[in-house]
């Protein structure tokens, strides 16, 4: 990194950030340099004025910026000069890979051409994420040894012809995507690298990436890898970290901070997992495994014995939450099912460290039994914990992702973070910057502060660009609609009234439901009238991957998306694409769901009201999200339809109403 002695640091970066976005911006140069024509947005200077303040003070601030104010350069303009004068790295995080391909591969390159400061940029990812050139070469050199099945072949063979060429070596490299099975066999894994243990990087993808990380002046990351370093900070006591050494982080996307942090903060294990390690140890199915080596008879028997003891122990257990006729199903009672096969586990493990001490075997095969080795006794650490309940403060589950409960997750989640995320990310020596374009709760920003242990935060809530009164027409039920606690009959009617609006629109709609089984109920309701009408209807979780129905979306101009969850946030379709969404109800969180159930029993025990201090606040939140998906940029222009009746007739639908920007209003 570069830096630029002078007396005063603080203001030279203060200078700088207000001079590049003051008259003479070199963002008018924008469109010679490959970006869009430049606009001028007085949000946008007050937003990157008050980051640097942040970061020149070591504090700490929360923002709502809405679409259009250009936040991505009103943080990457502070983070360069504050990283360029400092010397210090700054870390972006952001929830979703669309935004982190952007940064990577439109903002900061085009930043790289309009600054005069130089400085250096890297997209952090997880070690798993890189090809391990020798493991690949091992493992095709010793077939069937280091496959837990023959079946994996082909794919490997695919990747090994990739490995060829690339000069990236991750997994998003490639053109296809790779089994979970095929890849875990031939990606980097801390403790099974030669070159680490070498303190060379040689040929090695990873380490060739994380040197370039460690030089970085900005470092691109998600959520989860940002949350995994704050686990690893903490239970290392900062001996151990993915991320290099910052003191200061912009989390842009932060309204799905909290859950991400839950959910890498937390501990999981699955059944899928456990399977995979004893597969690679020894598949008797298919004969194959790494046991198969002449010399590990004993270890094999013994990984037999245990897997065998592991299967009866999950038939019973999947047995049992068969007849709960419930997914996921939440466990409350300390040790309520046995643990009886700890101990062929450990004598697994024993029987494994034996190996790794043998002189016979070759270097990279003990490397290979040393990680299962780990990765069995994490596992079993795991399980321990869950079955015993073992850490306080959390709420413990089990889930599956098919209905027989054949593959099983074991899942043990904080039920709140604010305490953890206190001490391990809002430091008295780091710079945090939280931003979002839906933050405020009734005008306030103190909900999301205290969900996320940020009540000394800083506040600032920005008006949006864009004339919402001229170009947004939001449609409200009659009192007549049927609720949605009537299932069949509002099902009914909401298809009829999906019917009438994608008319209007020709298309071009997004259909946003609460939950799968209400959006395919409606699917099937409408199956006639898309195919009548040749409107092609995209919707979730049938046969396409959500970045490309997005693409079909964008190109054709009639279709239509349902989508769940992961549509009503972190997708940009600006244009006539999208000029029609449709909120089928309003997103209130599931109460049964364990860690929802957990926190609403925390809230009301700590004399709270659930529903005022959680439900109500989190659904508003999402509904603005939902809203947001239809303007994305000042030319925009559409309708959107709220179907539950709730937002008219409850004493509560005022605060979603008020919640989103100033439009005409239409009965229906």
């Amino acid at each position: 990194m570069i830096m630029i002695p002078q007396s005063d640091p603080a203001s030279d970066i203060m200078e700088r950030v207000l001079s590049f976005f003051g008259p003479d911006t070199p963002l008018r140069a924008a469109p010679e340099a490959g970006g869009q024509p430049y606009e001028e947005r007085p949000q946008q200077k007050v937003m990157a004025e008050t980051i640097t303040s942040s970061l020149i003070n070591h504090g700490c601030n929360c923002i709502e910026a809405p679409t259009g104010v250009g936040k991505s350069f009103a943080y990457l303009i502070p983070a360069i000069h504050y990283a360029h004068r400092t010397g210090k790295p700054v870390v972006i995080a952001t929830h979703t890979i669309a935004l982190q391909e952007q940064l990577i591969n439109r903002d900061i390159p085009l930043l790289a051409k309009l600054l005069e400061v130089p400085f250096k940029a890297a997209l952090a990812k997880g070690r798993g994420n890189y090809l391990c050139r020798r493991r690949l070469e091992n493992l095709i050199a010793n077939q069937p040894e280091y496959l837990p099945s023959n079946d994996l072949i082909p794919e490997i063979q695919r990747i090994a012809n990739w490995a060829e060429d690339t000069t990236d070596g991750s997994r998003a490299d490639l053109e296809f995507l790779p089994s979970e099975q095929s890849w875990s066999v031939i990606c980097s894994e801390g403790g099974n690298c030669i070159n680490e243990q070498k303190s060379s990087s040689g040929d090695c993808f990873f380490l060739k990436a994380r040197r370039r990380l460690f030089s970085a002046d900005l470092v691109v990351a998600n959520h989860a890898l940002l949350c995994t370093d704050l686990a690893l900070r903490r239970d290392t006591d900062n001996a151990q970290s993915v991320l290099p050494d910052y003191d200061a982080v912009i989390i842009d996307e932060a309204h799905c901070l909290e859950n991400a942090a839950a959910t890498h903060l937390g501990v999981r294990v699955t059944t899928a997992g456990i399977r995979f390690i004893f597969n690679r140890l020894y598949n008797p199915k298919t004969n194959n495994g790494l046991l198969l080596k002449s010399g590990a008879l004993r270890a094999r028997a013994a990984a037999t014995a245990a897997r065998d003891q592991t299967e009866r122990f999950l038939s019973r257990l999947t047995e049992w939450l068969n007849t709960q006729g419930r997914n996921p199903i939440q466990y409350t009672t300390p040790d309520q099912i046995p643990f009886n096969f700890e101990d062929s586990w450990v004598t697994v493990e024993d029987e494994l460290n034996l190996l790794t001490e043998d002189d016979n075997y070759s270097q990279d095969f003990k490397n290979e039994i040393e990680n299962l080795r780990l990765r069995l006794k994490d596992a079993r650490g795991r399980i321990r914990d869950f079955i015993s309940m073992a850490l306080a403060g959390c709420v413990y589950w089990f889930e599956s992702n098919d209905r027989n409960f054949r593959n099983i997750a074991f899942n043990i989640v904080p039920i709140e973070v604010d305490t953890i995320l206190k001490e391990a990310l809002f430091t008295d020596n780091r710079s945090v910057i939280l931003t979002s374009a839906t933050l405020a709760f009734n005008e306030s920003l103190t909900h999301f502060k205290k969900r996320i242990g940020a009540d000394h935060a800083e506040s600032l809530i920005l008006d949006s660009p864009f004339d919402f009164r001229t170009n947004v027409n939001l449609y409200i039920p009659h009192s007549e609609m049927p609720a949605p606690s009537d299932t069949d009959n509002f099902n009914t009617a909401a298809a009829e009234q999906i019917k009438r609006f994608i008319i209007q629109s020709r298309g071009k709609a997004f259909v946003l439901f609460t939950s799968y089984r209400m959006m395919y109920h409606v699917a099937d309701l409408l199956d006639d009238f898309f195919r009548t009408n040749s409107i092609t209807l995209l919707t979730q979780g049938k046969d396409l991957r959500r970045s490309k129905m997005l693409d079909i979306f964008r190109e054709d101009k009639n279709s239509v998306i349902f989508g769940t969850d992961s549509f009503w946030m972190g997708v940009d379709v600006p244009g006539e694409s999208l000029s029609n969404v449709i909120i089928v109800k309003l997103p209130f969180a599931v109460p049964s769901h364990p860690l929802i159930a957990a926190r609403k029993a925390k809230i009301e025990s700590d004399g709270g009201n659930s529903f005022q201090d959680y439900f109500l606040p989190e659904a508003v939140l999402k509904f603005r999200q939902g809203f947001g998906r239809l303007i994305r940029s000042r030319t925009d222009k559409g309708i959107i339809v709220v179907l539950d009746r709730r937002i008219v007739r409850s004493n509560y639908g005022k605060y979603f109403l008020e919640s989103i920007p100033n439009c005409r209003h239409h009965i229906f």
